[in-house]
């Protein structure tokens, strides 16, 4: 049987030429890559060099240190748009740049030496100067966030031994007696300061860093003071002065400033709020100034303070409910002190609080928390108090005597109030030991039985309760005891 074979028709000469011309252009890659990799194979390459801080990115400025020069570079074009041998010009010229807008200025680790302050004085706040100043608006009436963020606070050595030398890495502010200098000498002074706003204020957010001054034998030196913003939120800060611990004097207060000086002083008026954890101030007047309600501090330490901190000590009045949780009040000459901007009501619940008092000399202990007008703080305070020795933790009060007799206050030793289950079994009086740590100053009763009349109470040791009833029987007694504690 024969075949035949007819003509292409019109489609199979697409599809064949289709065909070739793909042939081709795969031959003209496959010869371009290979002609490329000999060329590879026979040229040294060129590092990419990345200079320090020149990767644009999301936060509004960036500072580093490059060969003793601070320079800020714009996260917006990656530009340099300022430099200079003076920390505290950079800082406070990029703050500068976002005064109309607020932003966020990230610092690299370093140490940023500021050689100058400048006048931050208002008429309402007496005479300021600081290395960096945080302003009170956006303008008139508007209002935004400024952050300043380190990239990491430094090393704290006092959790190990004051004996060790002063840390030096980390994120440091580190502001040079020059600086101090050029301040009148009956100014404040500040680290970071929050300007005055006669409405609400900025938020100001602060974390990362560590702020050290020359000296604590000047009054008036403050870390960081927010105390005109409307909201803040400070976290890991160290805020010390240029002194190995081992060295540090009693911190001079000024006549000048009420408050001395303050490692962290908060918002300081009614419907703000602050949040502080991770921070430690070292060898201030006062650790923790705390002058605004809405506030809450977690895991910070006040150490070689003369206070650990001031509650309610300034501003304005002060009404609703703040905590501290887990405060380390570390080897401060004394307690909390509770001032009168506290008004009738003002809640302040203070949980796992740690005192401390292992020196003695000029760290010795002197007073316990105490309130300018004592009644005023409700809440409940547990603590515990390592004093040294064997065993470590003992009783020691945590207020002053007529101070806190309105909080609920139990230690790992004793419990302000107790309560318990006693018989007189045919008599007319029980005697019991009450656990509280002075004599009980409220006793109430209650019986499985009426028959027993009325009752009264009397404490015969500072231990000890008798119930005395009118008509002798066997009787239950459910019995609840308090006490104001006081420095055993």
């Amino acid at each position: 049987m024969s075949e035949t074979i007819g003509p292409e028709t019109g489609t199979k000469r697409k599809i064949k030429f289709t065909y070739v011309i793909s042939a081709l252009v795969i031959s003209c890659l496959m010869i371009g890559t290979a002609f490329g990799m000999m060329i590879s194979a026979t040229t040294p390459s060129t590092p990419t060099v990345i200079e320090p801080g020149s990767m644009a990115s999301s936060q509004s400025y960036l500072i580093f240190p490059d060969n003793g020069i601070y320079k800020a570079r714009s996260g917006m074009t990656g530009a340099i748009v300022l430099s200079s041998d003076d920390a505290g010009i950079v800082i406070r010229g990029v703050i500068s740049l976002l005064a109309l807008s607020g932003g966020e200025i990230q610092l690299k680790n370093g140490i940023y030496n500021v050689k100058t302050l400048v006048n931050a004085t208002r008429s309402v706040e007496g005479t300021n100067w600081a290395a960096i100043v945080i302003p009170g608006n956006l303008g008139t009436g508007l209002h935004g966030v400024f952050k300043i963020i380190g990239e990491s606070r430094p090393y704290w050595v006092g959790m190990f031994s004051p004996t060790l030398p002063l840390a030096w890495n980390g994120t440091i502010i580190n502001i040079l007696q020059t600086a101090v200098n050029t301040a009148p000498a009956s100014a404040r002074i500040f680290g970071i300061y929050s300007a005055y706003d006669d409405i609400y204020g900025n938020y100001v957010e602060v974390k990362e860093l560590g702020i050290r001054f020359p000296t604590n034998q000047r009054g008036g030196v403050n870390g960081i003071d927010v105390s005109f913003a409307q909201n803040s939120e400070i976290v890991d800060i160290n805020v010390d002065f240029a002194i190995d611990y081992a060295n540090l004097l009693l911190p001079v207060w000024s006549p000048f400033s009420w408050a001395g000086s303050a490692g962290i002083t908060t918002t300081k008026s009614t419907k703000t709020s602050n949040y502080l954890a991770y921070c430690i101030v070292t060898g201030f007047g006062t650790g923790f100034n705390l002058g605004s309600e809405h506030t809450l501090l977690e895991d910070c330490s006040a150490y070689r303070c003369e206070y650990a901190g001031f509650v309610g000590a300034l501003g304005g009045s002060v009404y609703h409910a703040s905590t501290l949780i887990n405060f380390q009040d570390l080897e401060c000459i004394r307690g909390l002190f509770f001032g009168s901007t506290l008004k009738e009501g003002t809640v302040w619940n203070i949980i796992s609080y740690c005192q401390e008092l292992t020196e003695a000399g000029i760290w010795a202990r002197i007073a316990y928390a105490t309130e300018e007008r004592p009644g005023i703080i409700h809440g409940e305070v547990s603590y515990t108090t390592v004093v040294g020795g064997s065993p470590p933790n003992q009783y020691r009060a945590f207020w002053e005597a007529g101070s806190g007799v309105n909080t609920t206050v139990t230690t790992a030793f004793y419990s302000s109030t107790t309560h318990g289950i006693a018989y007189t079994v045919g008599y007319n009086t029980v005697t019991f030991i009450t656990g509280l740590p002075t004599f009980a100053n409220l006793v109430l009763c209650s019986f499985n039985s009426t028959a027993y009349g009325s009752y009264a109470w009397s404490t015969p040791a500072w231990n000890q309760v008798t119930i005395t009833v009118t008509n002798a029987g066997d009787y239950t007694v459910y019995w609840y005891a308090s006490c104001t504690s006081t420095v055993p």
